[in-house]
């Protein structure tokens, strides 16, 4: 699955992560206005392979199948 990575415009180190194929369709109003302006960062093919810092593979396929998203939130130590 070929994954978007958009970076917020507003809050550093927020990133929301979609399905290509979906871009933000299934990423709520709401969310998208506290976000701000997504700019894209950049795309990657999920695999089992994949090295992700902050979640874990089945973690993110789920919620990508389920809401449409991820939101990846900053470090504690960036808050």
């Amino acid at each position: 699955m070929e994954v978007s990575v958009y970076r917020s415009a507003r809050r550093l180190g927020t990133y929301l992560l979609v399905a290509e194929a979906d871009a933000l369709e299934r990423v709520p109003e709401a969310l998208l206005e506290h976000f701000g302006e997504p700019s894209l960062s950049f795309t990657f093919t999920l695999s089992p392979e994949s090295s992700l810092q902050r979640v874990d593979y089945q973690t993110l396929c789920q919620r990508l199948a389920d809401e449409g998203f991820y939101l990846q939130l900053p470090p504690p130590d960036l808050l």
